[in-house]
């Protein structure tokens, strides 16, 4: 286990090193006319995506740490129990920092970019206002506790909502409509079929279609605010898949090259995050469903494919 233990802490403090700066020359190229060579509004930005950093190092360092190891004839059992113990310990280090250090950071790094713009520092009271704002209004920038409080304050908000919505519906024929409005909206809110009034107003319908247009405004925000919390668990329990996944490669591919062995772990990796950017589309606006559901598809066919071929070979051995 100690030697699994040292070998891993090397490779994590590399990988993740080197990452964390692509991260850094990456926003220092797409923030430079903004920020210029500011270091610390550059590590700041950089610092927001700390999750993605270390499920990087983590998911590397088991690639490399599982090749090794098993080239001298090393237990794969006792690296993959060293594994569960690291990945939970940084899995629950991830959502900490995502939870409690991010937000505090994102709240800075908005402050920052707001005075650069401006060309001027900020008060203290102009600070303890926006970053007030911020704490109750972006769930980015907000803990859990607060998150799925905004979270039940919108699915309320939502609830008034329908009823408005359904009880102007009530106002106007179904003929009008099922001719002014979506199949969808119609559907959603049971517009139809309901006892009306057979006085019309025109302004009824254009007051009809803005509270449908809100209420769509809110439930977007809800969503937001539930992937948000998700999202924090996802990355977390992220670490211990990724560690699975290491080593699974990492035993596939012990007698190639680093170099290799780390091209593909940057492959296998960019897919994970596209993964988590098409589930971030999905569950927020709605789209990409079926690319969602390809990704994570072929990730899991990858990953069962070379265990099941780890196992066969470890069998024959």
């Amino acid at each position: 286990m100690k030697q699994t233990f040292l070998k891993f802490i090397t490779y994590f403090t590399i990988s993740s090193f080197a990452y964390f700066l692509f991260l850094v020359v990456e926003v220092l190229r797409l923030y430079y006319e903004e920020f210029g060579f500011d270091v610390f509004n550059t590590v700041t930005v950089s610092f927001i995506s700390i999750d993605a950093v270390i499920n990087f190092g983590i998911f590397i360092s088991f690639i490399l740490t599982t090749s090794h190891l098993l080239k001298n004839q090393y237990s794969l059992g006792k690296i993959f129990t060293t594994g569960i113990i690291i990945s939970v310990v940084f899995g629950g280090f991830i959502f900490f920092l995502s939870n409690n250090i991010v937000p505090d950071t994102r709240v800075k790094s908005f402050l920052n970019r707001y005075e650069n713009a401006k060309r001027e520092l900020l008060s203290s009271i102009e600070k303890e206002e926006k970053t007030k704002y911020m704490k109750t209004r972006l769930v980015r920038t907000m803990p859990i506790d607060l998150i799925e409080k905004l979270s039940d304050s919108l699915s309320k908000k939502n609830k008034e909502q329908m009823k408005i919505v359904s009880d102007l519906a009530l106002k106007i024929p179904d003929s009008i409509l099922q001719y002014d409005l979506y199949l969808n909206d119609i559907q959603k809110y049971g517009m139809v079929k309901k006892k009306k009034t057979p006085l019309f107003n025109e302004r009824d319908l254009q007051i009809l279609k803005y509270e449908i247009s809100r209420n769509e405004t809110i439930e977007k925000q809800n969503r937001k605010a539930k992937w948000e919390v998700n999202k924090r668990y996802v990355n977390a329990v992220l670490s211990l898949f990724l560690m699975c996944f290491g080593i699974v490669l990492g035993g596939n591919f012990k007698k190639q090259k680093f170099f290799l062995l780390v091209c593909v772990g940057v492959v296998v990796y960019s897919q994970v995050l596209r993964m988590l950017t098409l589930m971030t589309d999905y569950f927020v606006n709605r789209k990409n469903f079926l690319s969602m559901v390809v990704g994570i598809a072929i990730i899991l066919i990858v990953f069962v494919f070379f265990s099941l071929r780890l196992m066969i070979k470890k069998d024959k051995v």
